[in-house]
């Protein structure tokens, strides 16, 4: 199952940002992308690779990072649609997509203005608004395709410590074929840490790899229970810890050399990095991240990821 909300601008520039995605969907593979050329991050969307079970509550929160100085172009519209997707060959992409779109968020020409939903607003990073949409069951779809066979796709990893064993010596490999060819500068990899880690403890790690961060993801649990995913853009800063329900930060995205994807890799902390995606492996003309690990170390070993520590 695949949400995104995707912000359209009333002129010729978009003022808004998404800048975090926070969701309770199950196993959610977020992604927060500039798809219009516009600048600035206009779509945040997540593909819940884990199974949606009925009479239960699920949500997805987007915080926009607010630009808007007051012209009358600086408006626009959050549009929240539903859609079903499966695995291509690296990424996922819709296969189904909903006939109408279920929500829309206007917003004004001033920072912090939304006609449709009050916002959250912080000081952070200027201001950020959240745009938070409900999941329902009850979407229409343009053609039908029955929830196992989706499902059966979301699978491309077996959840167990021989599968995932075997999924690590895989992308080993192709880290040491990375390795031997040519320098390469930007080698787009996923990193899945061996635990949660502090902020200070990533912002350490990447620092002395040189990792040009794109995407950070943190976990933290809800007062029902529920795992809760944040997909952060970049590294800017920590985010508010939530009190005792702040797990720590579980996986990135981002770039990092051929010279230092080793020295990456060799971590303690680091329990893989997985270059699957980018294009030196695919030989196609985009980089892809792969999946992060962090979902099926959690149910294997919940003791060990799913506990807080004292960040």
């Amino acid at each position: 199952m695949t949400l995104d909300q995707t912000a359209i601008p009333d002129g010729s520039s978009l003022k808004i940002s998404a800048w975090e995605v926070l969701t309770n969907l199950p196993n959610p593979k977020v992604d927060i992308e500039d798809n219009n050329l516009w600048g600035a991050d206009d779509e945040s969307e997540v593909v819940a690779l884990g199974t949606v079970v009925a009479d239960k509550a699920y949500y997805m929160t987007t915080k926009w990072l607010d630009n808007r100085g007051g012209k009358s172009t600086d408006s626009g519209r959050i549009q929240a649609q539903f859609a079903m997707s499966k695995k291509g060959i690296l990424d996922y992409n819709n296969c189904t997509q909903s006939s109408t779109v279920q929500h829309t968020f206007t917003y004004g020409d001033n920072q912090g203005k939304v006609a449709s939903i009050q916002p959250q607003i912080t000081k952070s990073l200027k201001a950020v608004a959240s745009t938070t949409v409900p999941v329902s069951n009850t979407t229409s779809t343009t053609n039908s395709q029955s929830d196992s066979q989706v499902i059966t796709e979301y699978k491309a990893i077996e959840p167990t410590e021989d599968g995932i064993t075997k999924y690590k010596s895989k992308q080993k490999e192709i880290t040491k074929k990375l390795k031997s060819n040519k320098k390469i500068n930007d080698i787009a990899v996923t990193v899945t840490f061996a635990e949660p880690l502090s902020f200070d403890e990533v912002k350490t790690i990447t620092e002395k790899y040189n990792v040009n961060i794109e995407e950070l993801e943190a976990r933290s649990i809800d007062s029902n229970g529920d795992r809760i995913t944040h997909a952060i853009k970049g590294l800017n800063k920590s985010l508010s810890q939530d009190g005792s329900n702040f797990i720590g930060y579980t996986s990135l995205q981002g770039y990092v050399s051929s010279e230092n994807i080793f020295g990456l890799e060799s971590e303690e902390k680091i329990f893989l990095v997985d270059a699957s995606g980018d294009n030196n492996v695919t030989e196609l003309e985009k980089d892809n991240f792969a999946v992060p690990l962090t979902w099926y170390l959690e149910d294997l070993n919940p003791e060990k990821h799913l506990k807080k520590k004292n960040l």
